[in-house]
């Protein structure tokens, strides 16, 4: 199919604003860790549309997490740790910076697997009730979710690549899209919260399987599902900064996580991470807006069982050091910045989570303790 009637199609889609039971159809099963059997490509070529992004950009678990590691798990990177990374000038400064809206998902499909399964959305801002805001198919959601910057949509790719969009205000869902990858290259919102970075087949009629299929990696801007930008999908679990000018993804099968800066044609590898070094990734989860810092999932390499994603930490994306975070000695369960720069970081104490805001200069700002009935669910988004 051409691009040319591709995007008709879609566009006829978004119009067409098609509602759907997510009950009535029968969910595919998760392949996440089937990312690993992709075949590797250079990614370099990603850079090409990272310059379509930052063209458009003038002035970027979100992919899900793995389940929050349980307090006991040792850090397994045995790494130097290191200060706060100086901000550089110019960065988002907040006067009062206060926690954003938390966005949960259950952490696994354990007990609730089905084929006709759903799992609820749920959401909290410090200083008010939780929220359950629509129910999501059980295996996609855990996997392809993603709240957009602005907490205002939420989109997620289903059964035979169908990308659904919601507004949280409206239960009503919405096909905007098809044949979208739903396993490696996930949707993942700009930060204008208007448009998609997403990865379209090639061919729509293709027959193979979800992770053998030829792949492009485009911009969709909602609701009129108009695309714009073309390159080979390269790597997996994209993220963008705050700021549009840095993008993050992992490597298809290597284990290393790489950062590219697409207004200038700049990527780098993170150090120690990946072939050659005691440690892999296979899950960011947030990136810093100015792309200093990435929250991660790390493990040691051959060492650890293939579905374990290894402990979270945050790392300096250009020496690969970690940072060290001011948690009183809490294990760190989970963490994403914020837009203004500072992290919202999730602990365990005893048998409760707590939240600590840490500010822009790596200090510690406040905390609030998670009500109980999020302490089992996973976050996946902080948003605005």
């Amino acid at each position: 199919m051409s691009n040319d009637r591709l995007r008709y199609a879609l566009t006829e889609l978004a119009d067409e604003a098609l509602p759907v039971d997510l009950r009535d159809r029968t969910l595919r099963s998760s392949r996440r860790l089937g990312i690993r059997r992709t075949v590797a490509g250079s990614a370099a070529t990603l850079i090409l549309l990272g310059g379509s992004a930052g063209a458009l950009l003038a002035n970027p678990r979100q992919h899900t997490d793995p389940p929050p590691i349980a307090a006991t798990l040792p850090n397994p990177r045995q790494l130097p740790g290191q200060a706060w990374p100086v901000p550089e000038a110019g960065g988002v400064e907040t006067e009062n910076p206060t926690f954003g809206r938390l966005f949960y998902l259950p952490p696994s499909t354990e007990g609730n697997d089905g084929p006709m399964a759903s799992v609820p959305l749920s959401s909290w801002r410090p200083g008010t009730a939780p929220d359950e805001l629509l129910d999501l198919p059980v295996q996609t959601a855990l996997n392809t979710v993603a709240v957009s910057p602005d907490g205002q949509r939420v989109v997620w790719v289903e059964q035979e690549g169908l990308l659904f969009r919601s507004d949280l205000a409206d239960p009503a869902r919405i096909v905007v899209a098809s044949s979208i990858d739903g396993s490696c290259w996930v949707p993942a919102w700009l930060p204008d919260s208007r448009r998609l970075g997403i990865a379209l087949a090639v061919d729509s009629k293709q027959q193979q399987s979800g992770d053998s299929r030829e792949y492009r990696t485009r911009f969709l801007e909602l609701p009129r599902a108009k695309l714009s930008g073309d390159a080979p999908r390269e790597g997996c679990f994209p993220l963008w900064s705050a700021n549009g000018r840095v993008l993050a993804y992992t490597g298809f099968a290597d284990g290393r996580a790489f950062v590219t800066e697409p207004a200038n044609g700049t990527r780098r590898t993170v150090p120690g991470l990946g072939a050659g070094e005691k440690h892999e990734t296979w899950g960011l989860t947030s990136i810093a807006p100015d792309g200093r810092m990435v929250a991660l999932h790390v493990r040691q390499r051959e060492t650890t069982a293939s579905d374990d994603p290894g402990p979270i930490v945050v790392l300096d994306t250009r020496t690969g050091a970690q940072i060290d975070l001011p948690l009183d000695g809490r294990p760190l369960r989970q963490a994403y910045f914020q837009a203004d720069g500072t992290l919202v970081a999730r602990v365990s104490a005893g048998s409760a989570t707590v939240l600590v805001l840490i500010g822009a200069d790596g200090r510690k700002l406040d905390e609030v303790r998670e009500p109980v009935e999020l302490n089992g669910l996973r976050v996946i988004s902080v948003t605005r």
